[in-house]
């Protein structure tokens, strides 16, 4: 991955956790990282633990953000949110969901609308980028 390509990643991140805490998320923790993969961001919202997972295509690809988390990633996210869970003290009650946010530059999206899966859409300015449209799915990705 390129210098430019981790700059663009930061920039979306930061927008995204604090699109995510503007809709009620507390951030915990960011870029969690382990031999097995990695967790972009961890949360609570609402008395649940949330693994985020945020996913940007820039202008010209090929692929969406959703078209991008494919199973060779999906198997490594999950095996680094077991990872994370296995090293935290975790009660029996503790209930835990995994969302995944999705952005991508307005110009290469349809209109805004609603989100058919009970997702959250809403349109961020991130500079130098411009308006990205980020897309909350919720509880989308199962890691049992």
């Amino acid at each position: 991955m390129s210098k430019a390509s981790r700059n663009v990643g930061s920039l979306i991140e930061d927008a995204a956790c604090d699109y995510l805490a503007s809709l009620g998320y507390h951030i915990l923790e960011r870029n969690y990282t382990c031999r097995l993969g990695e967790v972009d961001a961890v949360a609570h919202e609402g008395g649940v633990t949330v693994f985020i997972e945020i996913r940007y295509r820039g202008k010209g690809s090929l692929e969406s953000p959703a078209e991008s988390l494919g199973p060779a990633k999906l198997r490594r996210l999950r095996l680094a949110i077991r990872h994370y869970v296995a090293r935290r003290p975790v009660s029996e009650e503790t209930v835990f969901r995994v969302d995944v946010c999705l952005a991508r530059p307005v110009s290469e999206t349809t209109p805004l609308r609603p989100s058919g899966d009970g997702g959250l859409v809403r349109e961020v300015q991130v500079p130098p980028l411009g308006p990205v449209r980020f897309e909350i799915l919720k509880g989308v990705v199962d890691f049992g």
